[in-house]
């Protein structure tokens, strides 16, 4: 089993530093996954595997919500990324702010933390990964062979998905918020 976890874990740039980095090895942690006693294995991601890739958090003070808040201050945070604030607020999604964000989004590629999913999903021990991040990274893929399948990843604050058409985008928005107008009468 070893000489396949360097020979898997080689080819997606993952050490035992780097399983030791992301899992404590409390318990022999590590050492029990690399060996396969864990093969129902659920991952809760956020934040903190996204930022070495280049992307902002949200709550951190240079975080999105801080950024968003002092050019929209009569607002939540958590307000300014809804359909409902970009429908009142057309302007946001030309806002250079958003803008660089959804570009830095664009071009991130995957972390070591995401290549561990990957890493687990190819030997079969991954049951889901849930996720908050909105960023895709997760089905990015490094190759062909190396991507987490979107059947086993739940995005639970949705995504960005950059490859829509904006118009199509906006129509979907659009429809959605008629649909909640309509069912609020």
């Amino acid at each position: 089993m070893s000489e396949e976890l360097s020979s898997l874990s080689s080819s997606l740039s993952i050490s035992d530093e780097s399983l030791t980095f992301f899992l404590p090895n409390e318990y022999g942690l590590v050492d029990r996954i690399k060996n396969g006693e864990f093969t129902n294995i659920i991952i809760c991601t956020g934040a903190g595997i996204s930022t070495s890739a280049g992307i902002p958090d949200y709550r951190s003070s240079s975080g999105l919500f801080s950024t968003f808040t002092s050019k929209y201050p009569y607002y939540e945070p958590s307000e300014i990324f809804t359909l409902a604030f970009r429908e009142n607020h057309p302007e946001f999604i030309s806002d250079p702010d958003y803008l660089a964000f959804l570009e830095k989004i664009n071009s991130a590629v995957p972390t070591p933390a995401h290549e561990l999913c990957i890493w687990l999903n190819n030997k079969g021990w991954i049951k889901r990964v849930y996720t908050q991040n909105v960023d895709r990274l997760h089905l990015k893929a490094i190759s062909l062979d190396k991507k987490l399948p979107k059947e086993k990843l739940v995005e639970y604050h949705g995504y960005l998905d950059f490859k829509e058409k904006q118009e199509e985008k906006e129509q979907k928005e659009k429809n959605i918020l008629e649909k909640v107008k309509k069912n609020n009468r």
